[in-house]
This record gives C-alpha cells, sequence and structure tokens, in this order.
C-alpha cells in the first residue's frame, strides 16, 4: 500500500514511497520473500498529459491584470488491482509547470513549479455485510479553491494537503446501510508567514431505505480544526437528515437539511450555529448525465483567518457523441456573506469542453474555456478571468492491445 511521507521545511518534500513494493507485491508477491501475490488481477496504465492555459489575470487582481500563458506536462500512472473481494486503486501525477507572461513589472517564471496529485483507495470485504476500506489524496498545488467545498480561486500561493479515511460500512441487506468512518487532513504553505491547519473528522451516515425508490438517510459529523498559528481554532457539529428519491431509471433526487453548530476557541470571533441545506436533482441517460445541485452551510478553512455563509448553486451537463465526442457545460453561483466583517460577495462562474479520443481511445485531445468573476463589497477584491486551456493527453492500456 503506498504510504505518503512528508517533510515540510523552507520548502516541502514529499515522496510517495513503497510504490514498488506495492507494485511488486500486487503482481508477484513481495521481493525475496517468496509471497505469493497479492491480487489476481492488476492493470498498470501510464499516462501523459500536455496542456497549456492562457489566462487574462491570472493573479486575479482587480486592476493590475497580467496575461500568462502556463505550460503543463504532467507524466503519470494508474494502478487497479483486484483479488476477489479486495481491491486497491492508485492514480499519481507529477506535473511540471512552466508560465510566461506579457508583464514588464512582474515574472510570472518565478511560480514555476513541480505539483503533485496522488489518490490511493483500497478496501476489502468481512464476510458478507462488511466492507472495511481506507482512501488518501494528497496534491500540491498553486490552485486555492481546492482547499475548502465553498473555495473561490484567488490567490497563487503553493500549498499541499494530504487527507487520509479509513472507513467501515455495514449493509443491512434491502433495509440500508451504515458507515462509520474517521478523517485526518493536514494542510500547509510551502513559503514561511502563512497558516496551515489540521483537522480531525468523525464521521457516521446511515441510510434507510423506504422501498425501491424512497431512501431515508441521517448524517452526523463532528470535527476540530486547528491552527499552526493561535487563532480561528473551532470545533464543528454537524446533523442532518437526508431524503432520497428515484423517479425512475433516469431521474433521481435528494434532499438533505439540518444544522450546524460552531465553537470558536477565540473569544473575539462569535459562535455560528445555523441551519444547513443540500439539495440534487439528477438525470443519467445511456449518452448524457446532468446534475443541479444546491448548498447553504459555512466554509471550513480560509487562509485569512476569514469565515462565510456560503449558497451555491451548481449545475452541469454532459454528453457523450458516438463512440469519439464527449462536450459538458457547467458553472457555478455563489453568495458569500462573511461573519466578522460587513462583506458579501457574489461569485459566477461558467466553463465547457469538448473533447475527442481516437487510437482505440488511448489519445484525447480537448479544448476548454472557463470563466470567473467576482464582484464584493470589499475594495480591491472584484475581478474577472477568462481561462482557455487546449490539452492531448494519452494513456496506455495494454488490455486494449492484446485483444
Amino acid at each position: 500500500m503506498p504510504v505518503f511521507i512528508i517533510i515540510s521545511g523552507r520548502r516541502v518534500l514529499y515522496f510517495l514511497t513503497l510504490l514498488t513494493l506495492a507494485v511488486g507485491a500486487a503482481v508477484g508477491g513481495l521481493p525475496g520473500t517468496g509471497a505469493e501475490p497479492a491480487f489476481a488481477e492488476v492493470k498498470i496504465r501510464p499516462l501523459v498529459v500536455i496542456d497549456g492555459t492562457y489566462s487574462t489575470n491570472y493573479y486575479r487582481s482587480e486592476k493590475n491584470e497580467t496575461k500568462v500563458f502556463v505550460l503543463r506536462i504532467s507524466p503519470g500512472i494508474k494502478i487497479d488491482a483486484n483479488k476477489g473481494d479486495s481491491r486497491l486503486t492508485l492514480d499519481y501525477n507529477l506535473s511540471a509547470y512552466f508560465h510566461f507572461d506579457d508583464s514588464d513589472t512582474i515574472d510570472s517564471s518565478d511560480d514555476d513549479y513541480i505539483g503533485h496529485d496522488a489518490r490511493m483507495a483500497a478496501f476489502t470485504t468481512l464476510g458478507s455485510r462488511g466492507t472495511l476500506g481506507i482512501w488518501d489524496i494528497f496534491f500540491l498545488t498553486r490552485e486555492s479553491a481546492y482547499a475548502d467545498t465553498f473555495g473561490v480561486p484567488e490567490e497563487r500561493e503553493m500549498y499541499w494537503r494530504n487527507m487520509v479515511q479509513p472507513y467501515f460500512i455495514y449493509d443491512f441487506e434491502e433495509k440500508g446501510q451504515a458507515e462509520l468512518a474517521f478523517r485526518y487532513e493536514t494542510l500547509r504553505y510551502t513559503e514561511e508567514g502563512n497558516v496551515g491547519s489540521d483537522e480531525v473528522r468523525g464521521i457516521l451516515t446511515g441510510t434507510y431505505n423506504l422501498n425501491d425508490k424512497n431512501h431515508l438517510g441521517l448524517e452526523f459529523q463532528p470535527y476540530h480544526r486547528w491552527f499552526t498559528d493561535t487563532y480561528g481554532a473551532y470545533t464543528s457539529l454537524q446533523a442532518k437528515l437526508v431524503y432520497k428519491h428515484e423517479f425512475n431509471e433516469i431521474l433521481s433526487s435528494e434532499v438533505g437539511g439540518g444544522w450546524h453548530w460552531r465553537y470558536f476557541e477565540d473569544e473575539a470571533y462569535e459562535d455560528w450555529n445555523d441551519w444547513v441545506l443540500n439539495g440534487s436533482l439528477i438525470a443519467q441517460g445511456e449518452d448524457t448525465r446532468a446534475k443541479l445541485t444546491l448548498e447553504r452551510n459555512i466554509n471550513d478553512f480560509s487562509r485569512f483567518d476569514e469565515y462565510f455563509t456560503a449558497i451555491r448553486v451548481t449545475g452541469d451537463l454532459e454528453r457523450q457523441f458516438g463512440e469519439n465526442f464527449s462536450a459538458s457545460l457547467g458553472g457555478y453561483y455563489q453568495y458569500g456573506d462573511y461573519i466578522r466583517r460587513d462583506r458579501e460577495d457574489n461569485v459566477w462562474n461558467i466553463n465547457a469542453r469538448v473533447g475527442y479520443t481516437f487510437l482505440s481511445k488511448m489519445l484525447e485531445l480537448s479544448l476548454a474555456y472557463n470563466y470567473t468573476n467576482r464582484n464584493s463589497d470589499e475594495e480591491g477584491a472584484d475581478y474577472n478571468e477568462h481561462q482557455v486551456v487546449a490539452a492531448i493527453g494519452f494513456i496506455y492500456d495494454p488490455l486494449i492491445e492484446n485483444e
């Protein structure tokens, strides 16, 4: 099983270690041990993605817009190993970013870096009803919005984030299921002077099947987040009741509501106790998928120790045209009402993508567009950004070659 070793200091050094041993164990047992293969079926697929992103306002500034072209070269690997009632998957990408600008005052090449994205998941079944598993996500990026569900693209500070979650699921067959999980998260910036954080979270969910089309669920999450500085630490308790309904084989919906209690350790912060809501409508056909979601909650993380009540509406539409062409269209609107000061934000986003695959779907060409607009009460916080991304990706699948 892969292990992520992370050493932080003036620079972040990290290694994806024991990967060779994991693959060796999956394919032919650990070297020198004579052990039998851990998995009966192993699929290893190397890949590489090269893309170019042109941004009209790379640093997301209200007045001093800087046009930047970013070249990304990203080799990676996908591993999928199965053995009856057990499975291990690993996706890893190393991405080299190179920046080119048209500015006389800013040198964007100072932001060149090597990013990482690693995702591991493993599970095994226990008897006929139990499932024991674990997943881990690690990435290093300059994209701030990845740090929080309600994150809005802002500064380009580089940071890494690691989340690991072991879990246990018990299936009551036609009656429903229950899941108990524990999550530990670490978030650190690579430059001195930036505040990172840690979080521990318990997750308890239960689903009761009223019938084949109606399901009732309960979610309870207690968690605590603390920061590398002394301010901002808090404890949250969130409880929600969720109802799911399947109209037919294509259309399904979900609505959930409850309460969120957040208690800040610093007396300068006023505790946040308010209702939360989520809802979704999903249409899934043979070649088309559409999803509309609504969420209301408080953000969990803010680099500058700022929290806001967020309302977010997101829409996505995906369509497959024949064997090779695909297209997607999406976007969101998010309203943020800040807790500690008189500030409100309105953020709009729209994105679109078209892709074409060939060579037995091992090669893909794609073109994407992304637009973000933030309108804020705070002076200097407004910005517009247009992005155009052209990409070519290749993934080698030996099973296709052997067919």
